[in-house]
């Protein structure tokens, strides 16, 4: 972050840009808070900015020194660093979106263990803002920074319901922003808060097992994609390698090189497949 922030004010073109083109990223601020970066969108579309300059200029002139070394037109690398320019530009808008989904996956993975914890202390007789304090210092990952920034909100005198809806706005997580949300309503009304965590958890229950259905049905195309692609296909392949090198007599490199590709086709797709899998794991399951 801080980084991101002396970047934005080494040259005047970013921040010359970004003031002019903010208003096209409104969204962004929002991104920025979800992602937990403490930066604003002018300096971050500054550092986005200067960052993309700097780039171009460098691309430029390995591409330059390359294309001299090879005897080709120089002129050409202002061409070639446009374009992968351009390709690594929209990482850049999509990184508080990455960051964000990190947190979201750290945060769900954690929640219905946290809230069963808050519910035993809660039958045992400890009070909220302690229960609060103990998962805030406890090993949750992002859930446990979550709730201390609405500890450090209560120790600074704002009302318990009042901090954890303020911490509910600013979460990238759904299932989060309702627990929190529930139990925020649950202070304001004055309810039985064992009641409050207890149909919190039920209801994270339900979603869970609707998400391991939805999850299931998901892998079942994926495994017949897989099927296809990484056994069928290479099977084929190779049994057909072996019948044209029986017809047409091709060299040992020649059947090497097929060997080795298809070997590396399949190595290269099981990455993409595992890939796949992972991403679409529901990060509710742990």
């Amino acid at each position: 972050m801080k980084k991101t922030k002396s970047s934005s004010k080494q040259f005047f073109l970013g921040r010359w840009l970004a003031s002019r083109f903010k208003f096209l990223h409104s969204h962004l601020d929002l991104e920025l808070k979800q992602a937990g970066l403490a930066i604003d969108t002018e300096t971050y579309l500054a550092s986005i900015y200067n960052n993309t300059f700097f780039t171009f200029v460098v691309l430029c002139i390995v591409f330059a020194v390359l294309l001299k070394l090879t005897g080709k037109p120089v002129a050409y690398s202002l061409l070639f660093a446009v374009v992968l320019t351009l390709i690594l530009l929209p990482r850049q808008f999509a990184k508080p979106k990455l960051l964000a989904k990190r947190r979201v996956t750290s945060i769900e993975q954690n929640l219905l263990a946290a809230l069963q914890q808050m519910l035993i202390q809660l039958r045992s007789g400890v009070p909220l803002f302690n229960i609060l304090v103990d998962i805030a210092n406890s090993d949750y990952g992002e859930l446990s920074k979550e709730f201390s920034k609405a500890v450090k909100a209560i120790n600074a005198g704002i009302p318990a319901d009042v901090a954890l809806a303020d911490l509910a706005e600013e979460t990238p997580s759904l299932y989060f922003r309702r627990a929190v949300w529930q139990i925020s309503n649950g202070l304001k009304a004055g309810s039985d808060m064992e009641n409050v965590i207890a149909d919190i958890i039920n209801s994270l229950a339900e979603q869970q097992l609707i998400a391991i259905q939805q999850y299931g049905s998901k892998l079942n195309p994926l495994a017949m994609f897989y099927m296809l692609i990484a056994v069928i296909l290479p099977a084929l392949a190779i049994t057909f390698t072996i019948v044209l090198t029986s017809l047409i007599s091709l060299s040992e490199i020649t059947l090497k090189f097929l060997l080795f590709g298809i070997y590396f086709f399949v190595l290269f797709f099981q990455f993409i497949f595992l890939g796949l899998i992972k991403s679409n794991r529901p990060a509710l399951l742990g």
